[in-house]
């Protein structure tokens, strides 16, 4: 509350007393703490950007300087496997700055044709330390699921933060399962006929009991 002590100034111009007027300022105080949040944000997101620009200029360095080696160098089939995995790492390091670039808004989404199952099966492979020892991951993609458009980043990024959204929910341990259906659109009227849905469940606090966070994609024309 903020409350202001106004005077009552009688006919004769003298102060005959005093009133209070008080005020909720709830709502103020919460916008107020919601344009902080927000101030934060894009601050964070300006000092993502700067550092994804930075290991990218990184990254470039190290993938000229391995072709260079490559060509320099007499590859047997051993050293040669280890090239490829050096390379690969270096085009994983790629995609995280255009996500991280993605956060900053500093790189256009680029939606494209994507295949969900796929998408999917990379998730699976999220490393131990991402979700920890006791949890286990499991994939249920029904069969033939529509071809989707839309940015594979944004869209592993999503699966990504509804998976750790469900790790912490199981304090214990437990099961995450990502699954796709097609899904049916009962609006006719409304230019699509369907999509392909994406979900994250969870066995959760409750004994089994399966939360769920859909997440919709729409269909590629």
């Amino acid at each position: 509350m903020e409350i202001t002590y106004v005077p009552q100034v009688g006919l004769d111009g003298k102060v005959a007393g005093y009133f209070a007027l008080a005020l909720d300022v709830s709502e103020r105080h919460a916008l107020e703490e919601h344009l902080r949040q927000s101030q934060k944000m894009e601050a964070v997101g300006q000092l993502t950007g700067g550092i994804a620009h930075e290991f990218n200029n990184l990254l470039q360095v190290v993938s000229g300087n391995l072709e260079l080696l490559q060509g320099n160098t007499q590859n047997d089939a051993a050293t040669s496997k280890r090239f490829a995995a050096i390379q690969r790492n270096v085009s994983r390091g790629a995609e995280l700055t255009d996500r991280l670039l993605l956060f900053s808004r500093r790189q256009p989404l680029a939606p494209r044709t994507v295949d969900i199952p796929r998408i999917l099966a990379v998730m699976h492979g999220m490393p131990v330390r991402t979700l920890g020892e006791t949890v286990h991951v499991e994939i249920a993609a029904d069969d033939d699921i529509w071809p989707t458009n839309a940015d594979p980043g944004q869209l592993e990024n999503a699966l990504l933060n509804l998976a750790l959204n469900a790790r912490d929910a199981m304090p214990s341990g437990g099961k995450i399962t990502l699954s796709a259906a097609n899904v049916d659109f009962d609006e006719p009227d409304s230019g699509a006929t369907g999509a392909a849905g994406v979900a994250v469940a969870d066995s959760g606090r409750q004994g089994g009991n399966m939360s769920k966070f859909a997440c919709v994609t729409a269909v590629a024309a």
